[in-house]
């Protein structure tokens, strides 16, 4: 094929290892190849040549040379507007991270020419940069043209997840249902069930999107489904799969290091510990982690596998000791997401071990405070800049949209048909908040006789019939900040 008589290659398939003509034929890796060559030639001939740049930059940016494909697609920018060069500057600016200059990008592509791909690179960008709104738009405006399309579908589940989790779900089954074979469904379903808590679910999704992905999609499904386990406490099966990862995916190391999965491949002691701790070598890694410790006394994994082996021999006042410390660590320092998940495990540990003594020794899944249900309720002020720059933080790898678990706001409910207590149950509410605060052990004991066949909301209602997750304590948290640097009550080493 001669260059000549392709002045335009098709990038619309191109993110899925697909290039083709603009007759929408596909090209193979020798047609790509000798583009690459007469592109080059023509360039040494003329530097002003557009579609030579152009042509060079798509075939480089194809066989994953991206920062040269960079320098080529800007040049045939600056010659000539072309929506080939917007839309490829624009997925590359979001594969670094770079959202603002992708979104400009991927704009200009759509403004110059309404490509499906264009719409989808868009709403992705606007998902991690949290403008949630403004993607929901730009995905409605896509779907007039390429009505019931799977991936703008999905798309617009994710726009609602932060608000309404309920159409989340119902918009995500309905692009699976439209593509069965499609990738991102299965994730996004995966995420949606994560934040209901619905662990078993959201395994299942995982090992699905494991099962349909390729390559690079499979290795990022199996990183999720090890965070997954780290969070719910299936440290062999968090280990397998980080493991599985790299091996579907080996670019995905660098990003496993960010989000601080880095002691399984830099730290062999940790990793010799953890091995010890799955194969019930409970002596072996406390003797190990214990040294570690020593040295270091801030870091949270070797606090967490201490707390956990010590846990598993029933060492119970150690345990706990170390489970206060990762929390105490994560909440005085700027931590990983990984460190995150350790600290999120260590209190669900705890919920179940720490008896307090202020309540009357009652659970700490029992201490919710229920706000006045006449009392109007605030919303917290957000701060749209802190929002975005976190977002920008968050790392760019296909299907990977943000972790909206603790960002769940109201739900409609006469949208959602949420069943909520009639008014005369309010009173039972707050007569259960009233055992909390009350000095006198009989008047206690009264209430909750008299509270006794009711089952308590837990959620509220404000004047505007929204319904907000009834408050936590913070008790817990205040208990484990407590932690003293060693145990008083136990000998550690």
């Amino acid at each position: 094929m001669k260059l000549s008589q392709e002045k335009v290659l098709n990038v619309s398939k191109i993110d899925k290892g697909v290039l083709m003509s603009k007759s929408e034929e596909i090209l193979d890796n020798d047609e790509v190849m000798e583009i690459i060559d007469r592109s080059k030639e023509l360039i040494k001939e003329n530097d002003a040549n557009f579609q030579a740049h152009l042509n060079l930059g798509i075939c480089l940016y194809f066989i994953g040379y991206y920062e040269a494909a960079e320098s080529h697609l800007i040049r045939a920018g600056r010659l000539t507007k072309s929506f080939e060069s917007s839309y490829l500057l624009g997925s590359l600016c979001l594969f670094k991270n770079n959202f603002k200059e992708a979104q400009s990008y991927l704009k200009s592509c759509i403004n110059e020419v309404p490509l499906l791909c264009g719409y989808i690179k868009l709403g992705e960008v606007l998902l991690r940069r949290s403008k949630f709104s403004e993607a929901r738009e730009e995905i409605k405006l896509a779907l007039r043209q390429f009505p019931n399309n799977a991936e703008l579908i999905t798309i617009l589940g994710m726009t609602y997840l932060p608000t309404n989790i309920f159409k989340a779900n119902k918009y995500t089954k309905r692009a699976k249902k439209i593509d069965p074979l499609l990738f991102r469904p299965y994730i996004n379903l995966a995420e949606i069930r994560k934040a209901q808590e619905k662990y078993d679910s959201a395994i299942h999704y995982y090992q699905k999107a494991i099962e349909l992905g390729n390559q690079t999609q499979k290795g990022f499904a199996q990183l999720l489904l090890a965070s997954l386990y780290f969070e719910t406490g299936g440290l062999e099966q968090a280990i397998t799969y980080c493991k599985e990862s790299i091996l579907s995916n080996p670019s995905l190391v660098e990003i496993m290091k960010n989000k601080g999965f880095s002691f399984i491949f830099d730290d062999k002691n940790i990793r010799n510990s953890i091995e010890n701790i799955i194969s019930k070598k409970y002596d072996q890694a406390i003797s190990c982690l214990k040294l570690l410790y020593k040295h270091n006394k801030e870091e949270i994994p070797v606090c967490y596998f201490l707390a956990l082996a010590y846990h598993e021999i029933n060492e119970i006042q150690k345990a706990k000791h170390y489970y206060k410390k990762v929390i105490q660590l994560n909440l005085e320092n700027k931590t990983n997401d990984l460190n995150k998940l350790f600290a999120s495990r260590a209190e669900s540990i705890l919920c179940t071990m720490v008896e307090i003594t202020q309540t009357n020794n009652m659970p700490i899944e029992n201490l919710v405070y229920f706000e006045n249900l006449n009392d109007k309720l605030q919303e917290p002020e957000i701060n749209n800049e802190e929002i975005e720059n976190e977002a920008e933080e968050m790392l760019t790898v296909e299907g990977n949209y943000p972790n909206f678990n603790e960002s769940i706001k109201p739900l409609d409910i006469e949208e959602d048909r949420i069943n909520v207590f009639p008014d005369d149950k309010s009173s039972d509410v707050r007569k259960t908040n009233e055992y909390f605060v009350s000095s006198n052990k009989e008047s206690q004991d009264k209430i909750m006789e008299s509270c006794e066949g009711n089952t308590a909301t837990t959620g509220v209602l404000n004047e505007n019939n929204k319904v907000y997750p009834g408050k936590r304590t913070n008790t817990l948290r205040q208990f484990a900040s407590s932690a003293d640097p060693e145990p008083g009550n136990c000998l550690i080493f």
